[in-house]
């Protein structure tokens, strides 16, 4: 009798032990999915153009994109996503979406490898050899990381919609920009890593918090970002016959900025020339 008083006496402090540490005031559950977005009518466009804008993880807007938020980088969460199958990484040629990356390609991509220095006999009879005596002549090099991806390549879609009466925006592809260096840390070039279909991409980035600088208790994911447009970015290309960007058709870095705000305000005066009309 005296040791089932004792265990109720104690019971309180056992509940109270094995309650969850909680880091914050409250619980966070899981942000709902991303609303899909309205069927557009071929018929219903008046107007459309391919806009291509480039987003600098160094400006102060965006540096979020540079730093892990809850463990993740962005750039770690298109690589888990393409690895395994969720997403389709497409190769880096041309933005067309066409040719559709291989599991092999996508880790080749993130790890590529090299030799180490051997002797020539080495490379005449590998059948000497076993596996992983073989393997063991390799130096892995890890050369796309969050520490040399320092921006982002978006492709998108602005049209006029007569059935809203709005211009609206849809991103349809994006690409990590990397740089490259040689063994000796020389810089060689920077391009597009791969790209990836925004649309199939984003109800899985709606399942990834990301940082909302202005608010804590306002709860953002990566799919908030894209769609809210809460990062900064330059126009750098629009669709025309001869596909040339802004910079191969200016001088100098200031002409190009100025033109690209000039593309931007055009477009963002579309809608309310519409009215005027």
């Amino acid at each position: 009798m005296h040791k089932i008083l004792l265990a109720f006496l104690f019971l309180p402090s056992l509940i109270q032990a094995q309650e969850v540490i909680r880091d914050g005031i409250y619980d966070r559950k899981d942000a709902p999915p991303p609303l899909p977005h309205t069927h557009v009518n071929e018929r219903d466009v008046s107007y459309s153009k391919i806009v291509w804008r480039e987003v600098s993880f160094e400006e102060k807007q965006n540096q979020f994109f540079a730093n892990e938020y809850e463990g993740q980088h962005f750039l770690s969460i298109l690589k888990t996503l393409a690895l395994n199958g969720n997403i389709k990484a497409y190769s880096a040629l041309d933005d067309k979406f066409k040719t559709v990356l291989t599991k092999q390609e996508i880790e080749n991509i993130f790890e590529s490898r090299d030799t180490a220095v051997c002797g020539l006999e080495w490379y005449e009879d590998r059948t000497t050899y076993t596996q992983a005596e073989w393997d063991a002549h390799f130096i892995s090099i890890n050369w796309l990381n969050p520490t040399n991806c320092k921006r982002l390549r978006i492709k998108e879609g602005w049209f006029f919609n007569e059935a809203t009466s709005t211009m609206e925006t849809r991103i349809i592809g994006i690409a990590p920009i990397v740089q490259r260096f040689d063994d000796n840390g020389n810089f060689l070039n920077e391009g597009p890593a791969f790209w990836v279909y925004y649309p199939e991409l984003r109800p899985y980035l709606a399942k990834f918090p990301a940082f909302n600088p202005s608010n804590d208790a306002a709860r953002s994911t990566w799919a908030d970002i894209f769609d809210k447009r809460q990062f900064s970015s330059s126009i750098t290309k629009q669709s025309n016959v001869k596909d040339a960007r802004i910079k191969d058709q200016k001088d100098n870095a200031l002409d190009v900025l100025i033109e690209a705000d000039k593309l931007k305000e055009e477009m963002r005066n579309r809608e309310s020339n519409r009215y005027e009309d």
